[in-house]
């Protein structure tokens, strides 16, 4: 879908039939449009924004995010069952979450404390730590994808983005003016 400079990316731009698995990363992560696909019979799979995205159990308790994922020992997945609230309903969901490898954690905090750098401003101590892991919310059922599955479809989002990346700089548009 073609749009105009104002239009930012949403799930309304996506074509959302019931079965749909809609993959997307942490610009897609808004409460009320992932309610949205829901409600349009579609599911998510989406990286999770730290702090912009509130969650709970499933007793209505706040999800601490963090203390979750500190209990990830090795580079075993784990899933939480989880719930968020939109437009004054709980819609129910899963974390599945996976601790990266050393090198790959600390090359990804390295980048986060390089960019802030760049901004003049410090990195967060909660976004330093949270570097460490790759995190996803779903609204598929357990029954239909497994953690593993969950984590592994995300991971083949990751190789299309890459892709696209790859044909960008090949075709030399990798520098295309993006304000007029």
């Amino acid at each position: 879908k073609l749009t105009d400079e104002k239009t930012g990316e949403t799930y309304d731009n996506v074509p959302v039939e019931a079965g749909d698995i809609v993959l997307a990363d942490r610009a897609y992560c808004h409460r009320e449009a992932v309610a949205k696909v829901n409600e349009r019979g579609g599911d998510v799979v989406v990286r999770l924004a730290l702090g912009n995205f509130p969650l709970e159990d499933r007793h209505g308790v706040a999800f601490d995010l963090l203390a979750a994922l500190r209990k990830l020992r090795g580079r075993k997945p784990r899933e939480w069952d989880v719930q968020f609230e939109a437009s004054g309903r709980k819609h129910p969901a899963r974390l599945c979450a996976i601790r990266k490898s050393r090198a790959m954690a600390e090359r990804d905090r390295e980048r986060i404390k390089k960019q802030r750098r760049k901004k003049q401003k410090v990195a967060r101590e909660e976004t330093i730590e949270a570097a460490g892991y790759v995190f996803v919310l779903t609204t598929v059922s357990g029954a239909e994808l497994s953690t593993d599955q969950v984590l592994e479809l995300y991971r083949a989002r990751w190789q299309v983005e890459l892709s696209f990346k790859r044909l960008k700089s090949l075709l030399s548009a990798g520098h295309v003016p993006m304000y007029d």
